[in-house]
Formats: structure tokens, C-alpha cells, sequence
């Protein structure tokens, strides 16, 4: 996966992201009580999609995608991610990301510990995506490639952070998830980096629960981050985040 330049997102998109920031760093109380309150209802087992609609969720290919993966989500995956982000009480992401070269990395490892990998490590073996129904697979980076990859996505951090997180929250989850550098525990993992950056300057702890949203879009998620890493198309993952922030944490939450 190629990391995006700047200049590769349009208007639209930039001023998406810099909306999405501020949501998330300006959500009031009533907003993250009510967040709360949706995720203690186990929303994937009932469907429930809470302040989005289904429609608003999907993608034009959903129809050709399995339904919810509900036995990877019915424990509350979100609640998990915040437990465990909390717990950490990780030092500010644009720190981490000038630290040295190990501290990015480092930092990748004892979030997979805290998501429940206990022993947790880059990984030592290749791995693949379990085949579809054609026999089509996806193979994720050799091991020798990890290290360098997550290089890139510090240097990527560091180069914009400053300019927008949200920019570089949205592409470092997508680039975790594309380099696999775990055995398990990879979207998990994703998920807190991208929350951990978005929260760094927010008023409360508004998370986004990007699992359960993923789980009740019946593969729109799944589908806008393969457009973005395969094909370098980000408007529709841009659009799916801001619309999450914009209903969980806006005026019309």
C-alpha cells in the first residue's frame, strides 16, 4: 500500500477531516453518555444502528457481502478498544511519533497486549485472509517488510500530524490493518492508534466505535478501506468517519 500525499485528498475531503477532528475533540457529555448507553446495548446481536441509518452505513456492494461478523463482535468489541486505551494512558501521539525509532512500534506492541494478544510481537511468519468464495485470498506483507512499513507510517505521522490528525489517524488505521503486523488482533489494533491520535486533544473521551459501525454496515466498511488501500480511493472511508463523528458527537447527536 502506497501512503496518500495530501494533495491526493480533494476539498471535500480535507474539510471532512478537519470536521471530523473537531467532533471528536469538542463531543460534550450528554454525547459520549448517549455513545455509552448505545454500546452497553450490544447494538451488533440487535441490529440496532442507533443514531445512523442502515442505508447510511452500506455500500453499493453490500448486497454481495456476508451480513455481520457476529461472533467477532458480540462482546463488545468498542467497549474492549476503550477499556484498553484507557488503561495504557499512552503518551501524546505527535510525542511517540518524534520519539526514536523503536517508540512507534513499541507502542503498536502494548496496544495489541492491552486488546488481549498477551504476548503480542511483530510477527515472525507469513499470513493470509482465509480464502472467498472464488479461492481468492489476500497475502499480507512478508515479515521482513513490517518494520519498514510501520517506519513509514511514523514518518507519515510525523510529517502531518501537525497539519491533521484526522488525516493521519484515518491513514495510519488503514496502513496497520494493510501491513498485518500481527498474528491477530490487527483491526483492534488499528482501531486504538486511530482513536488514541483523534482523542490526544479532545475535551472527553469520545471514541469512535468503529467495530460495531463496521459489524452493522454489512461490509460498507470493510469495502471503503479496501478502496482506500488498494486503489488510493479515500472519499468514501472519509465520508463513513465523519458521518459516525458528525451523528455520535454533533449537533444532531
Amino acid at each position: 500500500m502506497k501512503l496518500p500525499k495530501v494533495g491526493d485528498f480533494d476539498a471535500r475531503a480535507l474539510d471532512l477531516l478537519v470536521s471530523t477532528e473537531a467532533l471528536c475533540r469538542d463531543a460534550d457529555a450528554a454525547s459520549v453518555a448517549r455513545l455509552d448507553d448505545w454500546l452497553d446495548g450490544d447494538p451488533v446481536r440487535t441490529r440496532n444502528t442507533g443514531a445512523l441509518r442502515h442505508d447510511e452505513l452500506t455500500h453499493r456492494l453490500s448486497p454481495w457481502m456476508g451480513g455481520a461478523d457476529d461472533a467477532t463482535h458480540a462482546q463488545g468489541r468498542s467497549l474492549l478498544e476503550m477499556r484498553a486505551l484507557a488503561r495504557l494512558e499512552l503518551p501524546p501521539a505527535r510525542a511517540v511519533v518524534h520519539e526514536g525509532a523503536d517508540a512507534f512500534a513499541n507502542t503498536l506492541v502494548a496496544v495489541a497486549r492491552a486488546v488481549g494478544e498477551d504476548d503480542a510481537a511483530l510477527r515472525r511468519g507469513p499470513v493470509a485472509s482465509l480464502r472467498d468464495a472464488n479461492g481468492v485470498r489476500i497475502v499480507y506483507p512478508a515479515p521482513g517488510l513490517i518494520r519498514p512499513r510501520l517506519d513509514e507510517i511514523r514518518d507519515y505521522a510525523r510529517a502531518h500530524i501537525a497539519e491533521c490528525r484526522a488525516l493521519v489517524a484515518t491513514v495510519a488505521m488503514v496502513a496497520i490493518m494493510n501491513v498485518h503486523p500481527f498474528g491477530d488482533g490487527n483491526g483492534r489494533v488499528a482501531r486504538v492508534v486511530f482513536n488514541w491520535m483523534m482523542l490526544e486533544r479532545a475535551r472527553r473521551f469520545a471514541y469512535l466505535p468503529l467495530s460495531e459501525l463496521a459489524a452493522l454496515s454489512d461490509g460498507g466498511f470493510l469495502l471503503r478501506l479496501r478502496e482506500a488501500q488498494y486503489f488510493g480511493r479515500w472519499n468514501g472511508l472519509v465520508q463513513f468517519i465523519h458521518l459516525a463523528a458528525s451523528r455520535l458527537f454533533g449537533s444532531d447527536s
